[in-house]
């Protein structure tokens, strides 16, 4: 493993690898009979970190490494191997709020990640039919929210780590400045929106090629749009007193980029 993915992977918290406790395969079981086509093998050593909330509504955040996929008439279970209780765990693929991959990014839609990732047919996860009903249109409103300021997001992301600590003021700066461009776009959301948005920018830890993809999407914003990034990125270096040299590089180099000169 490379310096690069040993600081990637400790940055998100994932596990050094050891030797997994289970089997090189595993098999998704089906609980029904749902179709005569052979089980469906997935691969060892997927490990992921997921945010999850459980019944009672604790919410909690795991590396976990998948080891199989229960499909029942309503609902999907993923088998893991949880790393933080060292002991084999299952969890409801419904109520996986996000995924972060290795890579560090960010998958909220769980179940199409999932099947993407281990090369299930779409359609293969089932949910319970309320979320299958009604939840929809929410996950709907945050993936267009998502779009929409994804760049400006992972930038002032960028920006609050660039100094080595991301504080929580430069957080509501971020915040209050992408929910501005949302609410200027028409677009509708609510709370719950504004939360995930929230934890989107605090787990963001971009590397220079999401920097870069970032700067490239921001290049499609209007020049009102890119000016007022640039006015709410001043704003965020300066919201902890003073500006580091890093953060201050680091805008420079984004306005340079975007107008062709500095702006601190």
């Amino acid at each position: 493993m490379g310096m690069a993915m040993r600081l990637a992977r400790w940055l998100l918290g994932f596990p050094e690898r050891r030797p997994n406790p289970y089997v090189p395969k595993v098999t998704v079981e089906f609980t029904e009979t749902w179709t005569d086509e052979p089980p469906i093998e997935i691969t060892e050593g997927v490990t992921i970190m997921i945010e999850y909330r459980d019944g009672a509504g604790t919410w909690s955040r795991r590396p976990v490494t998948i080891t199989g996929l229960n499909i029942e008439i309503d609902t999907t279970y993923l088998e893991t191997w949880c790393h933080m209780r060292e002991d084999e765990r299952t969890f409801r693929v419904d109520r996986i709020e996000s995924i972060v991959d290795e890579a560090g990014e960010v998958h909220e839609d769980a179940p199409r990640y999932l099947e993407e990732r281990l090369g299930l047919p779409p359609g293969t996860i089932i949910l319970p039919r309320s979320r299958a009903r009604h939840g929809r249109s929410r996950e709907d409103a945050w993936a267009l929210l998502r779009r929409n300021v994804r760049p400006q997001a992972i930038l002032f992301a960028a920006l609050a780590r660039a100094s080595g600590v991301m504080r929580p003021e430069e957080v509501a700066f971020a915040l209050a400045h992408c929910v501005e461009i949302a609410e200027a776009r028409g677009l509708l959301f609510g709370d719950d929106e504004i939360e995930k948005l929230e934890a989107y920018i605090r787990r963001e830890r971009p590397d220079a090629v999401r920097i870069e993809t970032a700067i490239e999407g921001m290049l499609v914003c209007t020049p009102a749009e890119i000016h007022g990034f640039l006015d709410a990125a001043l704003d965020l270096i300066r919201a902890d007193g003073r500006r580091a040299p890093q953060e201050v590089a680091l805008l420079n180099r984004i306005a340079r980029d975007l107008t062709g000169k500095p702006v601190a």
